[in-house]
């Protein structure tokens, strides 16, 4: 599993990243059996999260937001994120195969010559960066206001 995963936010659509507070060792069994907590993130445009890449997650549509006007337009209503795992050790497959250069062309992936030709494009010379407004991180120091937002299940 991955020492680190991270999830980025490019549109503000769709269901929620859910964390649990449950890992698995050797990805048959989870500790624990059920999880007791977790943590909701919902997308927002640029928002980016980090959390132990071990820990089970996914993200459960049902508890997505309505889209509005304005959010159908945005990106075609789709929920767009960026995701990017550190790893400590490479991943055994199929996690993490070697692909020989003529499947890479085949799949669209480029070699160094098509890279090259790629970056040499109109579309790529043309292109300008914009900038992008940041926010400062605001981490509460007050343990009630950092739990706020904790969920927990039904039982437990």
């Amino acid at each position: 599993f991955p020492e680190v995963s991270t999830v980025t936010y490019l549109s503000p659509i769709g269901g929620p990243t859910l964390i649990f507070n449950q890992t698995t060792l050797d990805g048959n069994s989870e500790t624990p059996a059920v999880p007791s907590r977790g943590f909701l993130s919902y997308p927002y445009h640029n928002r980016h999260m980090i959390f132990r890449g071990n820990l089970q997650h996914g993200v459960p549509g049902h508890l997505a937001l309505p889209l509005t006007g304005s959010s159908v337009n945005l990106r075609g209503g789709k929920r767009i994120t960026l995701l990017i795992n550190w790893w400590n050790d490479k991943p055994l497959g199929p996690n993490c195969n070697k692909v020989d250069t003529k499947r890479a062309k085949s799949l669209g992936v480029y070699d160094k010559e098509g890279m090259a030709a790629l970056m040499a494009s109109p579309e790529v010379q043309g292109h300008r960066p914009t900038a992008v407004a940041t926010e400062r991180l605001h981490v509460p120091t007050a343990r009630a206001e950092r739990e706020r937002h904790a969920v927990k299940l039904a039982g437990f």
